[in-house]
């Protein structure tokens, strides 16, 4: 696998596990119904046991690390913008902050 990698023919370099020994079989399981319920809702045929280990190029390292921190800057702005619009549509409703149960008005217009 890291000769291939050297080469410099291919970016990354992927596994596929034969087989699940030594493998707890809960774990086992699950990863089995994972990949068929993958398999019926997607159109791509994902072979079970397929890519469990991954060799990567650094260049398709840091552009990976690069997608994700956009994405990562893309939903911080998205919350700041959620909170402008949530406080903005509280304000438009012109509701008080709070809401009084009792005052004691009477006791102030007597100071008065």
């Amino acid at each position: 696998m890291l000769d291939i990698l050297k080469s410099g023919a291919y970016g990354s370099v992927a596994t596929r596990r034969v087989d699940r020994v030594g493998e707890p079989a809960l774990r086992s399981f699950l990863a089995r119904k994972f990949y068929q319920v993958i398999n019926k809702i997607s159109d791509a045929d994902i072979v079970d046991g397929a890519r469990d280990f991954r060799l990567m190029r650094r260049e398709m390292a840091d552009a990976i690390v690069s997608i994700i921190f956009i994405g990562g800057i893309q939903l911080f702005c998205q919350g700041i913008m959620g909170q402008y619009i949530a406080k903005t549509y509280l304000e438009a409703k012109k509701r008080p902050h709070f809401i009084v149960a009792e005052t004691n008005a009477e006791d102030v217009e007597k100071v008065k």
